[in-house]
């Protein structure tokens, strides 16, 4: 997305606070950021930036490339979910990485206890309210992910993590499987005529098949 946004919107003070606008949860914080991507010029904005294209790949005819795409879907559905069945935990393993780095940041909150579920929390300068039965705080992350922020790091955090995100959704998600297809030799014929592929004329040079990356793309 940046590499697009730097084409037409170019220095580091842009870039910064472009990323600090991506990366917030918090609505005052992404209005006061894009506040100041305005500032530096009016004709800056995030919305003129168009989304990128997926690109297909180039280097198969159609045929051989659903082949492989789909030859591929069905070994990665067979593994994920072996993996998962083998996994012991309750959160998938991803999640559980970002929640216990939100864990790390939590040493820096001191909390003071509103009244039932409700919290105040002093997080170095900034000070969020957190319902941990509405599982809400004010910061906007816990809202945004659907598992706790560093904030919220209290009581057995499994039972404040989206359902989603735990292994029954997971195994969900992988349960069904792509069926085996018959070789070409015993498809059903249409008798039809045969649908051939239009004339190609081969250009000078060598053949380019992947775009060029730059150097904030991943």
């Amino acid at each position: 997305m940046y590499e697009t946004f730097k084409q037409k919107f170019k220095g580091a003070e842009l870039k910064e606070y472009f990323w600090k606008a991506a990366s917030t949860a918090n609505k005052q914080e992404f209005r006061a950021y894009m506040k100041k991507i305005t500032e530096i010029d009016p004709k800056k904005t995030a919305d003129q930036v168009t989304a990128a294209e997926w690109l297909n790949a180039r280097d198969k005819p159609i045929i051989t490339m659903l082949e492989r795409i789909r030859t591929k879907l069905m070994t990665r559905l067979q593994h994920k979910r072996l993996g998962m069945e083998k996994y012991e935990g309750i959160v998938c393993s991803n999640v559980l990485k970002k929640i216990n780095k939100q864990g790390k940041l939590a040493r820096h909150c001191f909390s003071r206890w509103c009244g039932e579920e409700e919290f105040e929390i002093d997080h170095f300068t900034k000070r969020f309210v957190v319902d941990l039965d509405k599982k809400t705080c004010t910061c906007g992350m816990f809202q945004l992910t659907a598992y706790p922020c560093c904030h919220d790091m209290r009581h057995q955090i499994e039972d404040y993590v989206d359902s989603c995100y735990k292994k029954p959704a997971y195994l969900k998600v992988y349960e069904n499987m792509i069926h085996g297809v018959p070789g070409q030799e015993e498809y059903i014929q249409m008798g039809s005529e045969p649908l051939n592929a239009p004339k190609f004329k081969k250009k000078r040079g060598r053949l380019v098949k992947q775009r060029k990356k730059g150097p904030n793309e991943v």
